[in-house]
């Protein structure tokens, strides 16, 4: 048991549970309970000076759903230094189509066939994977601090303003990394569309009304850009490029977009990009978790300005920065994260989705 959690037990070894009704300050005299002389000098300060509630004024109801969640707690922190203990570990539960073995089956089919056919034909450095994912310029916090004893309910004044953007990413067999696309929410022409245009040449941002991959963000800003970049400077012999399900991505006018480029559309079965999609299997983790830690980094040095203001007004600055600001900040985000994925682990990636296994890795 933790000091902390024995502290807690001696203060309440003065809550026993007794019938409705008995008078436990009589049961105290009687040494049927213990004497507050247990209790923490500082626990009994503030009884005396009227500071805290006296024991005996709490109903049973209170005293033994305190205890309860005592030992919910006791027992929980028990639970997790058993699971590490024993080389377990917790994971985030997901929703799946296919069961573990079917998703085996699959890769182990995927590889042997279609992994095979295009390890053939394409090298490593001509083997492609681009995938969307979601990104956050401000998360929205989902519990507050407040002042002790305080009784007013947490309130956020005002509408709430999406902060969510998309960025694509697309890395080659061969470790290689293609410079970010980020999708902000905006309309084709508008002020924040003409924003994106003076963002610099590490990473390439568009508009569209949701934020997210559409046909014609795939074909002119992927397609027709950050892809025909790379093929115009870099000249390879031909492509392959592996795509989720998603109807942009396989749809005929994308297939014929990407042959003008000498590029092959590789499709990937549905409800398996779990396993097969290089990007899923080990990339996009790693990048949110940078992001995560790029955005608490930004909030504390910017929280830690200014320290004549009061916490308070430091964080309805935060909480109130321009949009404008946010998506400057985003890019910046977006642009380091990317650049701190190694190769080795771009390879590692590539190397566990098991279609690409004569890959080797660099130490």
């Amino acid at each position: 048991m933790d000091e902390s959690d024995e502290a807690a037990f001696v203060h309440l070894r003065l809550w026993g549970i007794v019938p409705d009704g008995a008078d436990e300050e009589d049961l105290i005299v009687s040494g049927q309970l213990e004497d507050e002389e247990t209790i923490a000098e500082e626990d009994a300060d503030e009884m005396a000076s009227g500071e805290a509630k006296p024991p005996w004024t709490y109903t049973n109801a209170v005293k033994a759903r305190v205890l309860a969640e005592i030992e919910q707690e006791s027992l929980r922190r028990l639970i997790r230094r058993l699971i590490h203990r024993h080389g377990f570990s917790f994971r985030r539960p997901s929703r799946t189509v296919l069961s573990t073995v079917e998703l085996e089956q699959e890769q182990a089919e995927y590889a042997r066939t279609t992994g095979a056919a295009i390890r053939a034909a394409y090298s490593r450095e001509c083997t492609f994977n681009t995938d969307e994912t979601a990104v956050y310029s401000a998360d929205e916090p989902g519990t507050i601090i407040a002042e002790k004893g305080s009784k007013k309910s947490a309130k956020v004044r005002g509408r709430s303003r999406t902060s969510r953007a998309s960025v694509l990413l697309t890395v080659s067999a061969a470790g290689r990394k293609l410079p970010p696309l980020i999708i902000f929410c905006g309309v084709r022409g508008a002020q924040v569309a003409e924003e994106c245009k003076r963002y610099n040449s590490g990473v390439r941002a568009t508009v569209q009304k949701n934020a997210w991959m559409d046909a014609t963000v795939w074909n002119d800003e992927f397609v027709e850009g950050i892809w025909a970049n790379y093929i115009s400077a870099e000249h390879p012999s031909g492509l392959a490029l592996y795509v989720d399900s998603l109807k942009c991505h396989v749809s005929a006018e994308s297939r014929d977009h990407l042959s003008e480029w000498g590029t092959e559309m590789v499709p990937l079965p549905k409800n398996t990009t779990s396993v097969l999609q290089p990007l899923d299997v080990r990339i996009m983790g790693p990048f949110k978790k940078k992001m995560c830690a790029l955005s608490l980094d930004y909030e504390i040095q910017l929280l830690a300005l200014n320290r004549n203001v009061s916490l308070r007004d430091r964080l309805k600055l935060l909480k109130n920065t321009p949009a404008q600001k946010q998506r400057e900040v985003l890019v910046g985000r977006v642009t380091k994260a990317w650049s701190l994925i190694s190769d080795n682990c771009v390879l590692r990636a590539w190397e566990k989705q098991d279609c690409n296994k004569s890959i080797q890795l660099v130490d």
